[in-house]
């Protein structure tokens, strides 16, 4: 017998009360073709890069710099071309009615739309770095209103100018003396398109809302006499609309794609760097057991015949030990680079493992004027041994390194330890040296970095 699995809403759905429903296909349907719709978009402009909180902030700020230069840009061409209207446009002649008119309108613009241009410019550039998301967006629609109230007012003139006129005899035709002024912003419009491309809603402010005024002011006569005129107008206009999302979005992704290579630079920079670091601490670090070594192995020579002999082969042994490890070491931080590192789990003594480390350690600690002590379980463990071993070693020697023989009357003393906490063992390193500040406590993390070295 054939069978399917049961999901929730199949079992007694309509049996229980308050049971939810399943969607209706008109719903699915229009999900569906939303989500191909968005598919097709992405296929044709391509996928857009995820970006952490941080990264889109850099974006917007870069946008809304680019936006602000390019407004001033933008409105300086307005200027321009409202001179060039003042003087040379065929404005209604009405006793007291063309001069007010003019003057209050170019005094809006040059007055009022130009002084808030710089005032905005002003703040975008003192925007402080530490700014949130909150602040960029505030000011973002602070350019948007702007160009808007300036988009407006400039198409406005057109309740200045002549209104349509035709000749007798010839009614089908219609000679709109203002159309001059609309082909002027249309073309204009092109313009604007590509100077406020990095924000998408100051571009449809300035391309939508402008419109309103001439709608308003012989929309109805052009409906009447033109309707062939105004359908293209509208077209025109929707196809620029569209045109300004495309060039929108391209310059959106082209701050993606810069902020992405920036980072990616830095952070290869910042590889070779570290890497260069490594070779130079690694170096030096090998430097010092092969100068004990030699040291070692030279004094032998000169008293073969001394009793100390063991006593000084072990410590040389010793060196040449610590030697092998940094240089396992940096072939295991290769290794992690290129993903061959295995880890090798097996089954050790605790107590043995931080014993050997105790033990190797004690000289340094007393010669120092340390007191290094040791307080251990016999746990048996699952772990990697070399990994462990590596990593204890190096917490015990920090503490060695980092800790005073003597502070505020009291010498310096070191403590490893091994406390079980449920199922896992918590090993510790104590000492009563100078200790890490909360804030640079992240810094534990990073490469070669020290609290008290700027380097």
């Amino acid at each position: 017998m054939a069978s399917r699995p049961q999901t929730r809403g199949d079992s007694h759905a309509g049996n229980k009360p308050g049971a939810r429903t399943s969607m209706g296909a008109g719903g699915k349907v229009k999900r569906i073709g939303l989500r191909r719709f968005a598919e097709s978009v992405k296929l044709f402009l391509g996928p857009v890069a995820v970006l952490t909180a941080e990264q889109d902030l850099l974006v917007k700020r870069k946008l809304l710099e680019s936006l602000s230069r390019r407004e001033l840009y933008w409105m300086a061409l307005l200027l321009l071309g409202s001179a060039g209207t003042f003087v040379f446009g065929k404005w209604i002649s009405t006793s007291g009615f063309d001069p007010v008119f003019r003057i209050v309108w170019m005094s809006g613009l040059w007055g009022i739309a130009a002084p808030m241009a710089f005032f905005l410019l002003r703040k975008t550039i003192a925007l402080p770095k530490h700014a949130g998301v909150t602040t960029v967006e505030q000011l973002h629609w602070a350019w948007a209103v702007l160009i808007m109230l300036t988009s407006l007012w400039w198409a406005a003139a057109s309740f200045g100018l002549l209104p349509p006129s035709w000749p007798r005899g010839h009614s089908h035709y219609v000679r709109l003396v203002r159309m001059t002024f609309v082909e002027l912003t249309l073309i204009s419009h092109v313009v604007t398109i590509l100077l406020l491309a990095p924000s998408l809603r100051a571009t449809l402010c300035s391309l939508l809302l402008g419109a309103i005024p001439f709608g308003l002011s012989m929309g109805n006569l052009m409906f009447i006499y033109r309707p062939i005129t105004l359908d293209w107008l509208a077209a025109q206009l929707i196809g620029l609309c569209f045109i300004a999302w495309f060039i929108c979005d391209d310059q959106k992704r082209a701050g993606v794609r810069e902020l992405i290579l920036v980072e990616a630079r830095s952070l290869a920079e910042a590889a070779t760097a570290e890497k260069n670091q490594f070779i130079a601490a690694i170096s030096h670090d090998l430097r010092q057991p092969l100068t004990t070594l030699g040291l070692k192995l030279n004094y032998i020579f000169r008293n073969i015949g001394s009793t100390n002999l063991v006593g000084d082969l072990s410590i040389a042994q010793r060196q040449v030990d610590a030697m092998v490890d940094m240089i396992n070491g940096a072939l295991d931080i290769c290794r992690l680079e290129s993903g061959t590192w295995h880890v090798e789990i097996q089954e050790i003594m605790l107590a043995s493992l931080l014993d050997a480390i105790v033990v190797d350690v004690r000289p340094i600690a007393r010669a120092k004027g340390l007191t290094l002590r040791l307080h251990s379980r016999p746990y048996l463990i699952r772990t990697d041994r070399h990994a462990l071993d590596r990593i204890v070693r190096n917490m015990v020697l920090n503490a060695v390194r980092y800790t005073p023989s003597e502070q505020r009357g009291k010498k310096g003393h070191i403590l490893v330890s091994c406390q079980r906490r449920g199922d896992l063992v918590r090993i510790s390193v104590w000492d009563n040296g100078i200790g890490i500040p909360e804030d640079r406590q992240r810094d534990i993390f990073r490469s070669y970095v020290q609290v008290d070295n700027p380097e």
